[in-house]
């Protein structure tokens, strides 16, 4: 995947933070304890003397260089033992003089052995999930602004009013909002026009950004544009990547924008790449299962079939709001 040189830098200031933050951290510690413990903090400056020593012999070679690096790995053994257990004597965790690495694998350095180490590629992600959202005029909303009083009391054939049967539909998207992960399944938000699909679909964005995943929220057609331009040359980044590749991607208002043989295999390829990978997917759309069929060819609409339906009912909220304003 091609990064932009701003993602690539913010990904790496990021490491060095986490890296320089780590080891701050355990020098406040170690400055703690030359006041609260002193006996702690000579061990661990004992400690890291012997640790050069380790180094020097590894490095200098001679003779009896096999003798001495293990005399020395013994009393680094021994050290660490009496640290842990002073520590635990005096109220500490076990580990407290440990650098607290945000990532223990790499040590907050970003890479193994010459390879990104993957925390360094989730940033990598996030930032450029970050900057294509950028481009999105569709607000995040709460699901604590959600109104069940803009839907009415009318009876479905099922016995159940659209305000009951929008009560199970809010239900959902919540539920699925916080119990979200990368198996979570494919949704299919459908109805009328202006009946909440876009805010609860907004809502989900917001939640599941705030667990912690990477999620590209924007309309078909933008981001059709946005990959069409790339292609194309009129501009740079890596779009289809990133939408390819991030947690979860909504696709709001399917149906609006302009099909034609690029923006058709280009839909295609998002839903079934995303779907190869069994990453989840959440599209809205306006139409029917019908006129989706008339509008789509039958590749992308044998894959948007295996989702899972969210009916939504009701009237037109923004006509509501604007008559309930006179």
């Amino acid at each position: 995947m091609r990064y932009s040189i701003d993602i690539i830098d913010k990904a790496r200031d990021e490491i060095q933070n986490r890296r320089n933050n780590a080891l701050k951290t355990r020098q406040d510690r170690i400055s703690e304890l030359k006041i609260k413990a002193p006996e702690i903090a000579k061990l661990a400056e004992s400690l890291a003397q012997t640790n050069i020593q380790l180094c020097q012999a590894i490095i200098g070679g001679g003779g009896n260089t096999s003798e001495l690096i293990e005399r020395i790995k013994n009393e680094n053994l021994q050290t660490q033992k009496n640290i842990k257990s002073f520590l635990s004597e005096f109220g500490y965790p076990s580990d407290y003089l440990e650098i607290p690495y945000t990532c223990p694998k790499c040590k907050d350095n970003g890479t193994i052995m010459g390879k990104n180490c993957g925390c360094y590629e989730e940033l990598l992600m996030k930032y450029s999930v970050e900057e294509l959202n950028k481009s999105c005029k569709i607000a995040l909303r709460d699901f604590g602004e959600f109104k069940l009083e803009y839907y009415p009391v009318d009876k479905l054939p099922s016995g159940h009013t659209i305000r009951d049967m929008m009560l199970e539909v809010f239900n959902f998207c919540f539920e699925y909002a916080n119990n979200f992960s990368n198996e979570s399944p494919s949704l299919i938000l459908n109805g009328n026009t202006g009946l909440g699909k876009t805010f609860l679909s907004s809502a989900i964005a917001k939640k599941v950004t705030e667990k912690g995943y990477s999620v590209v929220f924007d309309s078909v057609s933008n981001i059709l544009r946005c990959i069409e331009n790339e292609r194309f040359g009129r501009s740079n980044g890596d779009t289809m990547s990133v939408v390819l590749n991030a947690d979860l991607v909504i696709l709001d208002d399917l149906g609006s924008e302009c099909i034609n043989s690029f923006s058709g295999s280009i839909l295609y390829e998002i839903i079934n790449g995303r779907m190869n990978q069994n990453l989840p997917v959440i599209v809205s759309t306006n139409f029917s299962n019908n006129e989706l069929d008339s509008k789509y060819n039958e590749r992308i609409i044998s894959r948007i079939s295996s989702f899972l339906p969210v009916h939504f009912e009701g009237k037109d909220i923004r006509q509501i709001i604007i008559q309930n304003s006179y």
